[in-house]
């Protein structure tokens, strides 16, 4: 019985390893003396339209969403304005490209030889051999999303957080916000 629990165990924590090491991976800055204890409130650093839109899309809604969220896990109150903090966040899709190589083999064939010892047609063996390599390009989309603590007093970044996920689409999916937001606040430590 002690070996299938061991087993059990073992695949569990294989699993939960493998999970881990796939997830989004977050880096965090604070500046050095500034003791985000003594900040309570937060309010949102409004963004200048680039397109001159006047609705919020729902990635943006969202993400301010699940912002806020986590700053009030972590005991902050949000206010409309004037807040000990402004938020600001910055959403970055990137498209690029990695070369990628996988090795080239010959195909293995057989030939037929006449031995003259033995007066017979010998079937001999030739294995595949290395060519090379095929080096080609895979095209991929990353996604960046960065969120900055400012002081409003001192109009300062107080703190910062930023996480990189590959992405499916030309936009972050719930899921993806969820993901990277929830990296960057579990390295957030007052």
């Amino acid at each position: 019985m002690t070996k299938n629990k061991f087993m059990y165990a073992f695949v569990f924590l294989s699993a939960a390893l493998f999970t881990w090491g796939c997830g989004t991976t977050a880096h965090v800055q604070k500046v050095p003396g500034v003791e985000l204890d003594n900040y309570k409130t937060f309010s949102w650093l409004e963004n200048d339209k680039k397109d001159g839109a006047s609705y919020k899309n729902f990635e943006e809604a969202y993400l301010k969403q699940t912002i806020a969220e986590q700053l009030k896990k972590k005991g902050y109150r949000e206010v409309k304005a004037s807040g000990d903090l402004s938020i600001d966040y910055d959403v970055m899709v990137e498209t690029g490209e990695y070369t990628k190589s996988q090795p080239v083999y010959s195909q293995p064939t057989i030939g037929y030889r006449f031995n003259p010892y033995t007066r017979r047609m010998v079937q001999v063996y030739y294995p595949s051999q290395y060519l090379g390599s095929d080096n080609y390009q895979v095209p991929y989309k990353s996604g960046t999303i960065t969120v900055n603590l400012v002081d409003n007093k001192t109009n300062e970044v107080a703190w910062q957080g930023w996480a990189e996920t590959d992405l499916d689409r030309k936009k972050l999916s719930s899921n993806e916000i969820d993901g990277a937001v929830g990296a960057i606040f579990r390295k957030f430590k007052k």
